[in-house]
């Protein structure tokens, strides 16, 4: 598995607030007094899968917002955002794990990837993956294995800077890219001074940010479950977390 350079974390911020973190439709209550003995009697701890957190005034409420946007945080209430639930005891957090990526509008093809298999299954599969990685083509053969019964949606993301012109290269070629992922064919790189897929390449790398994303491959089961890597399961991950219809 690569392991993915951590960069662009203003830009991450930016996308975060513009998620619209107001919670509207939520009725937070008005703040108390924070009481002296608040961590007093703990019953379960669990650190939330997000990096940092933001102390954001909105509508004169007071918020503690995550990085990604992702945890919300007011009014003794703690809210998950991406998958619009409220999370009310240590339990409850396995639940917000998961990355609905079509409620988030997050597809391959606004990121410069190529869609394949059924592409008018309703079941979706996402992968993200570095084509320049031996560790990612690892991941094809098993790509192909659900193509049989899954819409398929590959997001080319290079782990180091010195790959990036070999996804731009199949950002830039639909057909190149879909020759990749049927015979791990790579093109040949593009140019320094050639801008092709750089826009689309920015928007890739701004969303693994965006989503905590730090290995490659990882894939994103149509429930919102995901996997880093390949495991022995992986198939029968993927078929295990099918969406609910």
């Amino acid at each position: 598995m690569s392991r993915m350079n951590s960069s662009a974390s203003q830009l991450v911020v930016s996308i975060a607030v513009s998620l619209g973190v107001t919670a509207s439709h939520a009725a937070f209550a008005a703040p108390a007094d924070v009481p002296h003995d608040v961590l007093k009697g703990i019953e379960a701890m669990r650190r939330l899968p997000a990096d940092g957190f933001h102390i954001v005034e909105s509508q004169g409420r007071l918020l503690l917002v995550s990085t990604n946007g992702h945890y919300v945080v007011s009014g003794g209430r703690i809210l998950d955002l991406w998958n619009q639930i409220e999370i009310k005891s240590v339990a409850d957090v396995e639940g917000t794990t998961h990355i609905p990526l079509a409620r988030m509008g997050i597809n391959a093809n606004a990121l410069g990837g190529v869609v394949t298999g059924q592409e008018g299954a309703a079941q979706r599969v996402t992968t993200f993956l570095d084509p320049a990685s031996p560790e990612s083509r690892k991941a094809l053969p098993l790509i192909r294995e659900l193509a049989k019964n899954y819409r398929l949606e590959v997001v080319f993301v290079p782990a180091q800077p010195a790959r990036a012109p070999i996804s731009r290269a199949l950002i830039c070629d639909h057909k190149a890219a879909l020759r990749f992922v049927a015979d791990a064919q790579l093109p040949p790189p593009v140019a320094d001074s050639d801008r092709c897929g750089q826009k689309e390449l920015e928007r890739a790398r701004v969303t693994v940010q965006l989503l905590g994303i730090t290995t490659l491959p990882f894939t994103v089961a149509p429930n919102g479950a995901t996997v880093a890597g390949t495991p022995k399961d992986y198939i029968a991950f993927v078929d295990s977390n099918r969406e609910s219809q």
